[in-house]
């Protein structure tokens, strides 16, 4: 059985997240997998759409239509060219959502105590191919980076343009500094 409830129209057009949410490159999106508490030897798929430094929204098949608030999944989820990482999450939203000309299943989950590998591989995924956003944003969402250089190309000055570019730069810095 599968008991659903309307949701109250008092948070229609009401932002309810606490966090700040990225979403996903589509080019490079997050998968995962998890096991099924619902069946013996077998397996949740799913692929990240959004996520925040408490959580994140997946996208899974109908098959998974079981799956409900209140439960827990130990995940596996792949961050393309940054790692991999084991996340425990509580489901806390379903609904049915139709994309690409199927309805599939958006989960909102929320992380259960991650660890700071785990933070930190999610902080690197963010910056690396998250919408543009700074090292300050990813601690404030207390995630972190594994290294920022990973994803900043260093090169000598060629002409006198980019030398002024360059000057700019320093004192615009030096000035909020």
């Amino acid at each position: 059985f599968r008991f659903c409830t309307n949701e109250d129209n008092e948070w229609k057009g009401v932002e309810r997240r606490a966090n700040k949410r990225w979403n996903c490159s589509a080019e490079f999106m997050p998968n995962g997998v998890a096991a099924n508490p619902g069946r013996y030897n077998d397996f949740i798929f799913f692929r990240v759409f959004d996520i925040s430094g408490s959580g994140f929204r997946f996208i899974t098949s109908l098959r998974n239509k079981f799956l409900i608030s209140g439960m827990t999944l130990d995940t596996t989820v792949s961050f393309p060219m940054v790692g991999q990482t084991h996340l425990k999450v509580v489901i806390r939203n379903t609904r049915i959502q139709h994309q690409n000309g199927k309805d599939v299943l958006a989960v909102g989950v929320e992380f259960v105590e991650p660890n700071k590998v785990s933070r930190d591989i999610i902080g690197q995924y963010v910056f690396q191919f998250g919408p543009s956003t700074t090292i300050k944003e990813l601690r404030s969402e207390n995630l972190g980076l594994v290294k920022a250089s990973r994803n900043i190309e260093f090169r000598y000055v060629r002409t006198e343009s980019e030398y002024r570019e360059v000057l700019s730069l320093r004192k615009r810095s030096y000035e909020e500094a």
